[in-house]
C-alpha cells in the first residue's frame, strides 16, 4: 500500500517570530523550526503498520522553504521510504486553498496512492481544514479528528471523538485521513535510520514539475489576506473582561 504522509515544518513556538512587512507573512527561514507534532503521529501510524507486518511504501511530503528539508530528513531517518519537497519561490504566502492545490497535485504525481495522512491541525495555524480541502481536490473521501486508525486491503477504519463518545467510521480507499493524536509517543530516529538516509530518495519538485502556474499559489492564488499582525496578549490578560 502506498501512503503519503504530509509533514509541516512549523516555527518553534518558544522562538520569536518575524513577519514580512508588506504581506505580513511569516519569515519562516528566520525562525527555528520543528516537525508539526500531529503530523509526527500520522507518520507513526504508518510505521506501526510496518512493524505489524503490513507492506507499506511510505512517502513523506512537505511544502516550504529550505528549512523544511530537516523535517523530511527526520522522517526518512524514522523509516519513510521516500521524501518529496515542494519548493518554489512563488509558494511564499500561500494560504490553505493554495497549499491544498499544490499538495493534491503532488499526490497525483506520486501516483497510485491509497492513503494520504496528516495531522488534524498544525501548531502554527491550527485551522484543521487542510485534509478535507486536499480530499476535495482529489475527489476522495476524508476523515478528521482520528484517534485510532486501522488499515485494510480496500478501506480504513478510524475512531473519532463524537458528541456522546468515541465513534467508529470506515472509508474506502483511496482516502485522506487527519490524525488528532494516537496513543503513545511517536518514535525517535534511530542511529541506524539516520545513517541510512543517504540511501533514500529526497527529491524537490517545482511548480513547473507539478504543472502549476505561479499565479495558482502564493498570495495571488490564495483566497485570504493578512491585513495586520499583532503580538499575542498574555493568557492572564486574555481572561480579563
Amino acid at each position: 500500500m502506498k501512503v503519503v504522509v504530509c509533514l509541516k515544518h512549523v516555527p518553534d513556538p518558544r522562538e520569536p517570530r518575524r513577519f514580512e512587512p508588506a504581506g505580513h507573512t511569516l519569515l519562516r527561514d528566520s525562525a527555528e523550526g520543528m516537525p508539526n507534532p500531529l503530523d509526527d503521529h500520522a507518520l507513526e501510524a504508518v510505521l506501526r503498520w510496518r512493524d505489524e507486518g503490513l507492506e507499506v511504501d511510505c512517502w513523506a511530503l512537505t511544502m516550504g522553504p529550505a528549512s523544511a528539508r530537516d523535517t523530511l530528513k527526520r522522517a526518512l531517518a524514522k523509516g519513510a521510504d521516500h521524501a518529496v519537497w515542494i519548493q518554489d519561490p512563488a509558494l511564499a504566502g500561500s494560504d490553505l486553498l493554495a497549499t491544498s492545490r499544490a499538495i493534491a497535485r503532488a499526490v497525483e504525481r506520486i501516483g497510485e496512492v491509497a492513503l494520504v495522512l496528516m495531522g488534524d491541525r498544525s501548531l502554527d495555524a491550527g485551522c484543521g481544514v487542510l485534509a478535507p480541502m486536499v480530499a476535495e481536490r482529489l475527489g476522495w473521501p476524508s476523515l478528521s479528528g482520528t484517534t485510532s486508525l486501522e488499515a485494510g486491503s480496500d478501506a480504513v477504519t478510524v475512531e473519532v471523538a463524537g458528541p456522546t463518545g468515541p465513534e467508529r467510521w470506515q472509508a474506502t480507499l483511496p482516502t485522506v485521513v487527519a490524525i488528532a493524536g494516537l496513543s503513545g509517543e511517536p518514535r525517535l530516529p534511530s542511529f541506524t535510520g539516520i545513517m541510512g538516509t543517504s540511501k533514500k530518495e529526497l527529491v524537490g519538485w517545482s511548480l513547473a514539475e507539478l504543472a502549476l502556474a505561479p499565479e495558482a499559489v502564493g498570495a495571488e492564488g490564495s483566497g485570504t489576506r493578512v491585513l495586520a499582525v499583532h503580538p499575542a496578549r498574555p493568557a492572564a490578560q486574555e481572561a480579563q473582561p
